[in-house]
């Protein structure tokens, strides 16, 4: 019980702090000097005026203009950070540069935008090895004091009345209330009666709400100005339960961490007592948990009561997350049924719900054919009498050091699965152009190409109604007009009409292979973006 509390602990430096260090001696403050006391959670340089793809949040960004020259790229650039919620720009004039234009201090005021310029010659790298060093510095302690309480919390959940004394820890590592609660009216709280009975109202509304795929629910305002309540789902969607704390400023990261700690902890515990008969491992949950987050691979003995070949982080692996088409089914108990009825197919794979989710990790996974047809078994729901149809993303083959990548590849191609078009195959290697697609995490960026792509016929589309992307579609798919005609179900007269109109909208080489690849490119990123 020796950890500090959270209110002990240092926050993020503000931008006024780093701006007090000796490199910044010669630089002057142009705009959004009422917003220097934002945090600075990493140091960017960042030169092109399509950066958002880059950024996070809390940035301060270094940048010597080399790509600022043209007005519009400012603006572009400027717009690009104020959305991202950096937390200021340093600039250094020079040899792309000269001076900083009028309109780009304008407009960093109106962004609420901090712009800084450096009137002597600083070397980047100085600056963010110093800022980084101080950030760090903050953070690697905040990481170390939540790694302890997590294993704090996971040793709890083994003793009488855990959710007790989870909760009491969990309040005194905050210096905040904490209230449990879960779908039959009980409670669970710590913390001063007046506060914890406010926290319990809202508490109590947010729960009423819950949705059965959702685990994290928006930040809401408490009773003080910029204190916020945090909440987190306990358990899957039957028995399940909400844990709930405050938070102000910077606290709030740390806070949802740990919070997602008490609900690891609690959510085992809570199907045990309702299923005493389920048994689902808790130990062996939190093991798939640690392989799919890279924190450890398992001494070979241990898998070796599995499978026979292979030993060590070398061991053959696949991950598959599932999810269920009915949100009435719960993920704690999906993830026991399937585990059961995989090695029952000769699929040797541990299983863990997975934020609403059934996440495995397969074991020398069997022969690609015979993998298909398990999968092919799970989507069409005869994986067991009266199984639920389930939505799959299966990564590629890889080794047990490599789980975390396929735990992103095989979430990837989940996410797909509610899209209108919706690929055929649950196998990321066989997604095709949709890979590149996905690797691109910020839909601005395919928004961007799409408009640049399609927004002429998108246009035409929404004032004239003329069916001019269902043409282009048909194009793509097939070079033979004759059945790219009767796809569209109009006469070819008409379709050689469309094709003239599109040759205005798009160019009259609209369907040479470096046009058509940008514009097939375009159309699933479309489908992707909307289906998000």
């Amino acid at each position: 019980m020796g950890n500090p509390s959270l209110a002990s602990r240092p926050h993020l430096p503000t931008l006024r702090a780093v701006l007090q260090r000796p490199l910044f001696n010669r630089a002057e403050i142009l705009a959004g000097r009422e917003f220097l006391d934002a945090p600075v959670r990493w140091v960017h340089v960042g030169e092109i005026p399509d950066i958002a793809t880059y950024l996070r949040g809390q940035e301060l960004i270094l940048s010597t203009g080399v790509g600022l020259r043209q007005p519009r790229d400012r603006l572009r650039y400027l717009e690009q950070l104020s959305y991202c919620k950096v937390t200021g720009i340093c600039i250094e004039p020079g040899r792309y540069l000269h001076r900083i234009p009028d309109d780009m201090v304008r407009r960093a005021g109106q962004f609420g935008l901090p712009l800084i310029v450096f009137h002597e010659s600083v070397r980047f790298v100085d600056i963010t090895q110093d800022v980084h060093a101080l950030i760090l510095q903050n953070e690697q302690h905040v990481l170390e004091q939540l790694h302890a309480l997590g294993e704090e919390l996971h040793g709890l959940a083994a003793l009488a009345q855990p959710a007790n004394r989870i909760i009491e820890r969990l309040a005194t590592w905050l210096e905040r209330p904490a209230v449990f609660l879960d779908d039959r009216g009980g409670m669970i709280a710590a913390g001063p009666p007046e506060v914890v009975r406010e926290l319990e109202r809202r508490s109590r509304v947010m729960l009423g709400q819950m949705h059965p795929n959702h685990t994290i629910y928006p930040d809401l305002p408490f009773r003080e100005e910029g204190t916020y309540v945090l909440s987190r789902r306990v358990g899957g969607a039957t028995p399940f339960g909400l844990i709930a704390s405050t938070a102000e400023g910077d606290d709030r990261v740390a806070t949802g961490m740990a919070l997602d700690l008490a609900a690891a902890a609690l959510g085992p515990g809570l199907g045990r007592e309702r299923h005493p008969g389920l048994g689902w491992d808790r130990a062996g949950t939190s093991l798939v948990r640690d392989l799919l987050l890279g924190r450890r691979v398992p001494p070979p003995d241990l898998l070796g009561a599995l499978v026979r070949r292979g030993t060590g982080s070398g061991l053959p692996a696949q991950v598959v997350v599932m999810r269920a088409r009915s949100p009435e089914v719960d993920a704690d108990s999906l993830a026991v049924s399937l585990q059961d009825w995989l090695a029952s197919q000769g699929v040797h794979c541990l299983t863990t719900p997975w934020e609403g989710e059934v996440a495995a990790v397969i074991l020398d996974p069997p022969p690609s054919t015979a993998l298909r047809g398990v999968a092919q078994m799970m989507a069409g729901g005869r994986w067991s009498s009266g199984g639920a149809p389930l939505q799959l993303g299966f990564s590629r083959r890889t080794v047990l050091r490599g789980l975390p990548n396929a735990l992103r590849e095989a979430e990837q191609v989940l996410s797909l699965c509610d899209m209108r078009s919706a690929p055929q195959s649950p196998f990321y290697e066989e997604l095709g152009a949709l890979r590149l697609l996905l690797g691109l995490h910020n839909d601005f960026d395919l928004e961007a190409f799409c408009d640049d792509e399609l927004g002429a016929v998108l246009k035409h589309d929404r004032i004239h109604g003329g069916g001019m992307l269902a043409t282009l579609q048909a194009l793509l798919d097939t070079p033979d007009r004759s059945q790219a005609a009767q796809a569209l179900r109009v006469h070819r007269q008409t379709l050689y009409y469309r094709i003239r109109r599109l040759e205005v909208l798009l160019g009259d080489d609209f369907l040479s292979p470096e046009r058509r690849l940008a514009l097939q490119l375009a159309l699933r990123a479309r489908n992707l973006v909307q289906g998000r």
